[in-house]
């Protein structure tokens, strides 16, 4: 490519707006008026956008007890699809949450601007209310009947 195409596509490059995804996730929150929940390292952020089938749901609940899981709180995000929030015994690296969190059918899109954004934190916008039955819950260390499933 020749430096003058290399210049343009640099001017039209700098020149784009940026998108929402370049925007911090606690600017996005407060715009919309959404509270962000961040992640942690035995948490896992489980993003629905579709939900599972009875086999998926099985095989999960198996893979979660391979892992030390012993906790699982269930959210109806702003958009209406569902959150799903996990304790785990281990801490895990960034890299390995993604994996499992996309293995655990998590939106694809938002595992991928994980990875593509290192340095944001791994987060979930929840309304008011829910963001509240997160903290609580993560807060207690235990599972609460009501609200959790003990692995």
């Amino acid at each position: 490519m020749d430096d003058k195409v290399w210049d343009k596509l640099n001017r039209q490059a700098e020149a784009d707006p940026p998108s929402e995804s370049d925007r911090d996730p606690y600017d996005i929150a407060l715009d919309k008026g959404y509270s962000v929940i961040a992640s942690h390292p035995s948490m896992l952020q489980v993003d629905l956008d579709t939900p599972r089938t009875q086999k998926q749901e099985g095989a999960l609940l198996i893979f979660l007890q391979w892992l030390g899981g012993h906790g699982r709180l269930v959210t109806t995000s702003p958009g209406g699809n569902k959150h799903e929030y996990y304790r785990v015994d281990a801490r895990m690296s960034r890299m390995e949450r993604m994996a499992l969190q996309l293995a655990l059918g998590s939106d694809p899109k938002r595992e991928l601007l994980n990875h593509l954004r290192p340095a944001r934190p791994m987060v979930l916008f929840e309304t008011a209310e829910e963001a509240a039955r997160v903290r609580a819950w993560w807060a207690a260390g235990e599972p609460k009947e009501e609200d959790d499933v003990a692995f």
